[in-house]
């Protein structure tokens, strides 16, 4: 049996924002990295993971089976959050875009009134998630933004409670927004260039081109204050 699992900078900064002695449910678990890491550092005491296709789960599996915590994570076949275990506390996930993660909670969302904390990592569309969950009673806590791979990934962690926030904290995360990391400068100057580069191709008639230009403005607007 190997000791410790080794998994990615990705996965390490999504378990480094559970709360230790967790309930968890890892939904969309893959090959059941997260749940088996999350585990073995202590900030899950038990972990239900579930995935919707047969072949990663069952890859999942086997590597549960390879690091003997047969005892400690439940994998199980399951769409989203539809067989979601009433003592779950915590839910993690990831490595999908912001609009299945609402379309994923929203098609279960009585499944979620024990749910103490959620925390995402989509891959597109964090301002998606960000809005759905201060619209369906949950309060952003805490986010973390790195790079890897030459990709730009966000965790956004949100508790149970009421919050506001305004349109430019959807967009760019009230964290985040609070930190201004130099890292928050990079990742949004590197999509002012690329936003800029797409708008010189967009007929300027189009509703596309407003809605660009409109965007470009605001990530324009944020980079000012932050120099």
């Amino acid at each position: 049996m190997d000791k410790t699992i080794k998994v990615s900078k990705r996965i390490e900064t999504i378990a480094s924002m559970i709360d230790r002695n967790s309930i968890m449910a890892d939904i969309g678990t893959d090959h059941g990295y997260l749940a088996i890491y999350a585990v073995q550092i202590g900030k899950a005491n038990h972990c239900y993971a579930s995935d919707i296709n047969a072949s990663p789960l069952s890859v999942a599996i086997k590597n549960v089976n390879r690091f003997g915590l047969e005892e400690k994570i439940e994998l199980k076949l399951a769409d989203g959050i539809s067989q979601l275990e009433s003592d779950v506390d915590t839910i993690t996930i990831s490595g999908m875009g912001g609009s299945l993660m609402t379309s994923i909670f929203s098609s279960n969302k009585s499944k979620l009134k024990n749910v103490k904390t959620i925390i995402c990592q989509p891959n597109v569309g964090a301002f998606t998630i960000r809005k759905w969950l201060v619209n369906n009673g949950f309060m952003i806590v805490d986010e973390k933004l790195f790079e890897e791979a030459g990709k730009y990934y966000e965790v956004i962690k949100a508790i149970k409670g009421e919050d506001y926030l305004t349109d430019k904290e959807i967009m760019f995360g009230p964290c985040l927004l609070k930190e201004k990391s130099n890292l928050f400068y990079k990742r949004w100057k590197d999509e002012l260039q690329f936003v800029s580069e797409i708008i010189k191709k967009v007929p300027r008639e189009s509703d596309d081109y407003s809605r660009l230009r409109n965007y470009r403005s605001q990530i324009d607007s944020v980079l000012k204050e932050i120099k």
